[in-house]
């Protein structure tokens, strides 16, 4: 849909002075606008302006494209009525212009973003742990995001990945979706993996992205899972595929536990570690019946990364399944800032174990237009899209 008044150019490049990007208007009506807005002004001195190049559809981008309650309430503000912003929170692409402060980045610089805007004066800040952060504002959630043809951000949230545009250590392809791959090495990063033996409960994107972390680093076994739901649309091809990827990427067991003879195989394997469970869980789906089963397969003293997001609340046996059992359990949420971004860009660029072009298979929809966006999230709500990039500026940005 073409907002009326916008004016854009042929290729969908809009006139100077205006730009393509991608709205949410109403939080409370199911999908998105193509529409023309200003190119946004520099408001700081230490502002960047990006041209963007490559930016990526996220499991959250769904939930505002679908309406989703959570999601749409964390975007409604808590004073005021809401302002529509253009959503979309991964992405890469170059410096268009800088403001009179910015020391570290010049017009032509190829990077990327982290998209937490963060206080830096809160005790989470101050401590290490701005992930944290109380005051925390979301590029694309809470303020203009990526999917459209510029995005301003300050230059302290700003990553460099080559100078020049050289794209030769993170391909545009990976930079585009580098937010959810960080989710991947922050929970990754949660565990002690090298060695020990790891169960990923989801092969999303962020699930396979994990398997490729673990199997780089050094993980003695890896066991995914994922769960086939017909009626949602998510049929047993649909996880097989997934559930190949994964082997693809490394994991050296996969399950779709919704049939009861793979589901009972995976606990028995699990079990079978060498200390009557895995060492590690990794919880990526934020299913229920994920969590009972990483409580049920995790060994006595093993540690359970949580970043899959339930609805709503469940009942847990706390005596028996976390004090008794003596378990380390960790919620991750984001990427620490910015540790997590140089262990996973300096893991891509050694390119051990292949990562750079194993990462790169979890795109499935790699070339679409931003006015094709229709595509991409038709794809990723009937589970046949993983990671969906648009080129907002055309494919050579």
């Amino acid at each position: 849909m073409q907002k009326a008044g916008a004016v854009s150019a042929p290729g969908g490049l809009s006139v100077p002075g205006n730009m393509t990007c991608l709205v949410k208007e109403r939080l409370e009506e199911p999908g998105v606008l193509l529409t023309s807005r200003p190119v946004p002004s520099l408001r700081s001195e230490t502002d960047v302006r990006i041209k963007v190049w490559a930016t990526a559809i996220c499991g959250t981008d769904k939930h505002i494209f679908n309406s989703e309650h959570g999601t749409i309430a964390a975007m409604k503000p808590k004073t005021g009525a809401y302002t529509p912003v253009v959503i979309g929170h991964e992405f890469c692409g170059t410096v268009e212009s800088v403001g009179t402060g910015v020391s570290s980045l010049r017009p032509g610089d190829y990077v990327t973003a982290e998209m937490h805007l963060v206080c830096g004066r809160c005790y989470a800040c101050r401590t290490g742990n701005s992930h944290v952060c109380t005051e925390t504002r979301i590029k694309g959630l809470h303020d203009d995001g990526c999917f459209a043809q510029y995005v301003v951000l300050p230059e302290s949230n700003v990553i460099l990945l080559g100078r020049d545009r050289d794209t030769s250590k993170v391909p545009p392809q990976i930079a585009a979706f580098l937010d959810a791959i960080g989710n991947a090495a922050h929970t990754v990063q949660s565990i002690t993996a090298t060695a020990h033996s790891v169960a990923v409960l989801g092969a999303g994107p962020i699930g396979l992205a994990a398997v490729a972390f673990l199997r780089t680093i050094g993980a003695s076994t890896i066991l995914v899972t994922d769960a086939a739901n017909p009626k949602a649309g998510f049929g047993s091809e649909l996880v097989q595929q997934r559930l190949k990827l994964a082997q693809e990427l490394g994991a050296d067991h996969v399950f779709d536990v919704a049939d009861p003879a793979q589901h009972a195989e995976f606990k028995k394997i699990a079990h079978a570690q060498p200390h009557g469970g895995v060492d590690a869980v990794i919880e990526m789906s934020g299913s229920y019946r994920a969590y009972e089963d990483a409580f049920d397969i995790l060994r006595m003293g093993g540690e359970m990364a949580l970043l899959g997001l339930p609805n709503g609340e469940m009942k847990l046996d706390f005596s028996r399944r976390v004090i008794f059992k003596g378990i380390t359990l960790r919620g991750v949420i984001g990427r620490r800032m910015y540790s997590t971004w140089y262990f996973m860009l300096d893991l891509i660029a050694s390119q051990r174990s292949g990562l750079r072009e194993k990462l790169q298979r979890i795109v499935t929809h790699p070339d679409l237009s931003l006015e094709q966006h229709g595509q991409g999230f038709d794809a990723i709500n009937r589970g046949a899209g993983l990671k969906v990039v648009m080129y907002p500026n055309g494919l050579s940005g």
